[in-house]
């Protein structure tokens, strides 16, 4: 869609020092698809089809040091993947996406950097979010194995958020 190449548009212009280009280019492709996502608040496909977007959205607004913006990113995809789990709460799929929606959240108020499997921030009121976050998503990802036999991938998941959660 028309609001994802935009976002791919925006992070070259962002690699190319056209930050105020690239971050106006953002901000609208992310307003096009909240509007169409509550434009269209029943049809799932939308929530799903921007879904890949929505991690390179959030890593710009954290790159460029606007975290409230990345987690407000996450945020409002738990709120659309939870509308559509409160109509059929055993949707193993939306579950899934629920439970990374509140990881990545935890990821960003804790400053999880995935290659180095390290914490950036020390702030015990970020790292107690954090925390919170991640155990929700425990919470949900075990939801999830509940109404379907996990594979070995996301049981490992699951372990990686537990030690997340002991390592903070």
């Amino acid at each position: 869609g028309i609001s994802i190449y935009q976002i791919r548009k925006a992070l070259m212009l962002g690699k190319t020092s056209k930050n105020a280009e690239a971050k106006q280019l953002i901000e609208k492709a992310y307003g096009n698809y909240l509007a169409d996502v509550e434009k269209n608040k029943d049809d799932s496909s939308k929530v799903l089809f921007f879904y890949e977007a929505l991690p390179d959205v959030a890593e710009y607004f954290v790159d460029s040091n606007q975290l409230p913006k990345a987690i407000e990113v996450w945020e409002n995809h738990a709120k659309r993947v939870q509308y559509f789990l409160d109509k059929n709460p055993e949707d193993a799929g939306f579950t899934g996406y629920l439970a990374d929606a509140n990881k990545r959240i935890g990821d960003i108020y804790s400053g999880y950097d995935e290659k180095s499997k390290s914490y950036k921030i020390k702030d015990k009121r970020r790292i107690a979010k954090a925390k919170i976050a991640y155990q929700k998503s425990i919470e949900t990802y075990e939801k999830a194995y509940s109404l379907y036999s996990p594979n070995q991938g996301e049981i490992r998941n699951l372990q990686e958020l537990q030690e997340r959660i002991r390592r903070l």
